[in-house]
């Protein structure tokens, strides 16, 4: 049974980590389970201290391994509050629950919120579910993006954490927004964080970011931004190199596309501006991007007549079949000419089947006299 005192020397010996004035007072016959006035026992002394040596004693000495204060902490709760790893294990070897009801204090949300994941990692080797969300605080992943652990977001997601499972509606992704870690934004998005999500007040992350902070860069990076018309495009359709260059430097995103989906890449290309395509792909750009009428930057140099544009798309996988026959590159080619520029599409059309698939060019969705131009009929 506990005992009650506003606090003990026992306390004081376990708090400063005072082994033998501990082993002494123990063997005076000092009760082990003697707690203050808010439950707490000098086992949680020594744990939150991280005294290792003392708590082993006290635990020997019949200690209650899973004693609660009155604001529901363990011993294991105190050990994760100190990071003491070992602290951690002793405890487990001698029966602490590893993972207790929502309403108290989660031991690995703590050891999450301080950084330590070492004890983070000993609670998940010892069953402690990954996805534990706690009403106040979410899952262990939503509280280290909270208070930006790096170390424990990354291995979190290593261990298989759910990327979008936060607390209730707000995601991870969410909680990293509202501060100031692009590094945690970018492991995050890497693992697949879905940037379009909204919680209970109808936000996404991107609309959580600070303006024109690191974050908001770092998250208008990842997703494509539709707007109406961003600067990127002007100097996309200027052939306005340098310019391009310093918005991309400050951060704009190359894939940004309008309501239409038209992106800068479609630009320079329908402008035959091979130097603003090229630094547009060496940043990123989609090559096979659509527009909302199946439009290519290939189709878009094909309507140019720029053949320098259609080689540096193709070198950077652009498809020379696209999915709709409704805005097909070599029917463009075909319409507009020059010659030169069909026989470069028909070259790379059957590159791409190779040279023991060009039977296969019969069938494709293409008018019969395109079928014969490939294959040289």
């Amino acid at each position: 049974m506990n005992c009650w005192a506003d606090r003990s020397p026992l306390h004081e010996a376990a708090a400063q980590g005072r082994l033998l004035a501990l082993k002494t007072l123990i063997a005076q016959g000092i009760n082990v389970n003697l707690v203050t006035i808010n439950l707490v026992s000098s086992l949680h002394e020594a744990c939150l201290g991280g005294h290792v040596a003392c708590a082993k004693a006290l635990l020997e000495n019949g200690a209650h391994v899973n004693a609660l204060t009155v604001h529901g902490a363990t011993p294991l709760f105190n050990a994760c509050c100190s990071g003491s790893a070992a602290c951690v294990n002793v405890l487990l070897e001698f029966g602490a629950k590893a993972q207790l009801e929502v309403y108290l204090a989660s031991p690995i949300h703590e050891a999450v919120k301080r950084g330590h994941r070492e004890c983070m990692e000993i609670l998940l080797a010892n069953n402690v579910n990954i996805e534990q969300e706690i009403p106040q605080l979410g899952t262990p992943l939503y509280v280290a993006c909270t208070y930006q652990r790096v170390d424990c977001v990354k291995k979190l997601l290593e261990l298989g954490a759910s990327v979008d499972h936060g607390r209730w509606l707000d995601t991870p992704l969410h909680a990293a927004a509202r501060q100031s870690s692009v590094e945690v934004i970018n492991l995050l998005t890497e693992y697949g964080a879905n940037l379009k999500l909204r919680n209970a007040q109808g936000k996404s992350a991107l609309e959580l970011a600070a303006p024109k902070s690191s974050v908001e860069q770092a998250l208008l990076l990842h997703e494509d931004v539709v707007s109406d018309w961003s600067p990127l495009h002007d100097a996309a359709i200027h052939g306005r190199l340098l310019t391009l260059r310093n918005l991309i430097s400050q951060g704009w995103p190359v894939n940004i596309i309008t309501a239409d989906h038209v992106s800068p890449l479609h630009e320079a290309c329908l402008r035959g501006h091979l130097s603003c395509a090229s630094v547009l792909i060496s940043h990123g750009a989609q090559v096979n991007g659509m527009t909302i009428d199946w439009r290519t930057p290939l189709f878009n140099a094909c309507i140019s007549g720029s053949q320098d544009c259609v080689n540096l798309l193709l070198q950077h996988g652009a498809a020379p079949h696209p999915e709709s026959d409704l805005a097909s590159p070599i029917h463009e080619a075909a319409k507009r000419g020059p010659l030169s520029l069909m026989q470069l599409c028909r070259l790379r059309i059957r590159k791409c089947f190779g040279i023991r698939q060009h039977h296969k060019i019969t069938g494709l969705l293409l008018p019969e006299d395109l079928k014969r131009f490939l294959l040289h009929l």
